[in-house]
């Protein structure tokens, strides 16, 4: 998961004026008349998936892959619709059209795919649940800055340091449920609901791991070579060090990963590897 700016994205000409003018037509619409004129007008919120994509160079806001080949969604972070938590509660219609309330996902973490138990399935879809029920907003006047999500978002600043990666592709709680149990359940919840498991991710992310711990190990090399006066070493080590700093770039394919591999293998006996950060 990567921390996106909201307030960077550019949309389009026009596209404000479109999404309130919609929002003002369908806001005293009895219940089913509005879902019905929500569901038609879904080319509003796909009219600025491009948009949303490009802050992060075509990356999932929450897996980080790039599905050249796949139907990215716009995912509503409060859903738009029912709520699978909450099974009285129309959905938050009032923001289908606010841009703030979207985010750029692959079909692996929006949409139900792989089987968690005999009766549950990973993907988003329409679960958002809170840590505290009672503060769920239920109509546009209620305040949902004071809402809770359970789920990790990747527009709150704090969110996806909760995440850790191990050397086996694998994603984890950052914090201990001993220590820090609130943010564990937060973290271990989203890990499975938004399949940031899935098989052929873990593969990839496996394929990042071998990457970063061999050029790592060439940099241990060239290091010891290059800080005793070999200069012919310089031009290696420099070539390292760039291309372990290409790893940690927004551009990059799962450079959260990349970030936790790298912090992982920090040690005295690496004082180089500082430098990865600090530059």
């Amino acid at each position: 998961m990567i921390y996106i700016d909201l307030d960077k994205i550019e949309l389009p000409s026009g596209w404000k004026e479109i999404a309130e003018e919609t929002w003002n037509a369908i806001k005293d619409l009895p219940p089913e008349e509005r879902i019905n004129v929500i569901k038609k007008k879904s080319k509003i919120w796909r009219d600025i998936k491009s948009n949303l994509a490009s802050i992060k160079y075509n990356k999932c806001w929450y897996c980080e892959s790039k599905n050249e080949r796949s139907d990215n969604h716009v995912d509503h972070f409060r859903p738009k619709g029912r709520i699978k938590e909450c099974k009285n509660h129309g959905g938050y219609w009032w923001l289908a059209f606010d841009w703030k309330n979207y985010r750029f996902s692959c079909t692996f973490c929006n949409s139900p795919r792989g089987q968690i138990s005999d009766d549950e399935y990973g993907g988003k879809s329409d679960h958002f649940p809170l840590l505290n029920a009672n503060q769920r907003a239920r109509n546009p006047d209620d305040d949902i800055s004071i809402e809770q999500p359970y789920l990790l978002d990747p527009a709150n600043k704090t969110d996806p340091g909760l995440l850790w990666f191990d050397q086996n592709g694998q994603v984890s709680p950052r914090y201990s449920h001993d220590e820090y149990l609130r943010l564990y359940k937060r973290a271990k919840f989203s890990i499975k609901t938004y399949n940031l498991n899935y098989e052929t991710t873990v593969e990839r992310r496996i394929i990042l791991y071998n990457e970063v711990i061999q050029l790592v190990r060439d940099g241990d090399r060239y290091f010891e070579r290059y800080a005793k006066g070999d200069q012919d070493m310089e031009y290696a080590f420099t070539q390292v060090m760039k291309r372990l700093s290409n790893k940690l770039e927004e551009s990059s394919e799962f450079s959260a990963a990349a970030r936790s591999y790298l912090l992982g293998l920090r040690s005295n006996r690496r004082p180089w590897l500082d430098a990865i950060f600090t530059t």
